[in-house]
């Protein structure tokens, strides 16, 4: 399991919130880009509702 982007040019499954990930949270690429400037992978994040 992992945070994870969409496939190129398909941002428009995160806006329509299609569940296509088994339970990955998926983000836009550009916004797995900029978290990925803050957070080393290995990094254990919490995920809350």
């Amino acid at each position: 399991m992992g945070i994870h982007g969409v496939p190129n040019g398909a941002d428009k499954m995160i806006d329509d919130r299609q569940n296509w990930t088994l339970g990955c949270p998926s983000l836009k690429n550009q916004d797995v880009d900029e978290l990925y400037q803050w957070v080393q992978v290995g990094t254990v994040v919490e995920i809350v509702r």
